[in-house]
Order: C-alpha cells, then sequence, then structure tokens
C-alpha cells in the first residue's frame, strides 16, 4: 500500500489526485465489501488449504498487472543529496509543526486512529465472543466496513464536492465514534441486564 499511495502522483496529474484517491478508496473499499463475503463461502465449500492458495493466487495476479504498468522514474537534479531517511522526517515533521492546522490534523487522526484501528482488528473476534455470531455475521460486520469505506471514497472520489475536506474527515470520525459508543444497544440481552 505505500508502494501504491507513493506511486500514484507519478502516474496521475496534480489536479486529479483528490479524484484518484478517493476513487483507490473505492476499489479498496469494493475489496473490503467482496473478501469477507466470498471468504465466509469458501469456508464453508472449500477446504482450508484451497482457502489460502488464492491468497497465492491473488498475488500473482498482483506481480502479473504490475510487471504490464510502467511507472516512471522521477528525474534526480544533478546536485541533489543522496535520501537521508532522518532528515526527510525532520522536514516533514517540522513542515506539518509551521502550518497549525495540519499539526491539528494530524494530531486528531493519530489519536483516532489509535482507538479505530484495535477495534477494527478486533472486529471478528468481537463478534463471535461479544456478540455470540459466526462466520455469517463476521463477514457482514465486515461488508459493512467496506460499505462505509465505499461511501467516503465516492463522496471523495466521484464527484468534486464543496465542503471542506477537514469537515468530512472530522464528522466521519465523530459517526464512528458514535457507533462505536452505542455498539451495546444492538444486544438486547445486555439491555435487559443494566
Amino acid at each position: 500500500m505505500p508502494a501504491l499511495q507513493a506511486s500514484i502522483p507519478l502516474l496521475a496529474p496534480e489536479s486529479e489526485l483528490m479524484r484518484i484517491s478517493g476513487i483507490n478508496q473505492v476499489i479498496q473499499s469494493v475489496s473490503v465489501i467482496a473478501g469477507p463475503a466470498l471468504a465466509a463461502l469458501m469456508i464453508t465449500v472449500l477446504n482450508m488449504t484451497w482457502v489460502l492458495m488464492t491468497d497465492v493466487a491473488g498475488a500473482l495476479i498482483a506481480v502479473v498487472t504490475l510487471l504490464l504498468v510502467h511507472i516512471p522514474n522521477p528525474a534526480r537534479k544533478e546536485h541533489a543529496p543522496k535520501p537521508q531517511i532522518l532528515r526527510e522526517l525532520r522536514e516533514g515533521f517540522r513542515e506539518i509543526y509551521n502550518h497549525s492546522g495540519l499539526l491539528w490534523l494530524f494530531i486528531i487522526i493519530v489519536i483516532a486512529h489509535f482507538f479505530i484501528m484495535p477495534v477494527a482488528v478486533l472486529f471478528p473476534l468481537m463478534t463471535i465472543n461479544h456478540f455470540n455470531g459466526g462466520t455469517y455475521q463476521m463477514s457482514i460486520v465486515e461488508v459493512a466496513w467496506g460499505l462505509g469505506m465505499l461511501a467516503g471514497g465516492a463522496l471523495l472520489g466521484i464527484k468534486k464536492i464543496k465542503i471542506s475536506e477537514i469537515l468530512i474527515i472530522n464528522s466521519t470520525f465523530l459517526v464512528l465514534g458514535l457507533t462505536f459508543y452505542f455498539r451495546d444497544y444492538c444486544r438486547p440481552d445486555l439491555l435487559q441486564t443494566q
């Protein structure tokens, strides 16, 4: 994913980067939606060895398609210094720090991801242990997560909107946080014991 995100600016015009980022998000969302549903179907129909072989087949398809794409190598300046990761990291942090809006956006995103990512990784475990679900319910949760990603990507990529991107990001974090807060109200047995 980092390599893909780094190659997009080399392939796309700068004026279309926001739309392409949204379309890329749509593609990832479709994968997140279709993947769990397909996995739940394959686990019930096929042996686990064949299910895992689909991962190998997917990697082969990715490698072959990557061989067909030419990613341009950006021209280096004659007297450009050698890349130094720590120096570039310091410059990046300095640039973020010099723009207060960007600094606060990064802080909010880091804090939100600090709380969101562990929960997202634990969705299957929560579905089975906390909500007493099975593989079908796990796939529904993953599909719902993917549909949200699809809606967000479509919002940013398909139509040029006049709403501030920062407002969209913050409001989606707020909506996601509220869904986590009200998650226990989906279980009637918990409501009876509270």
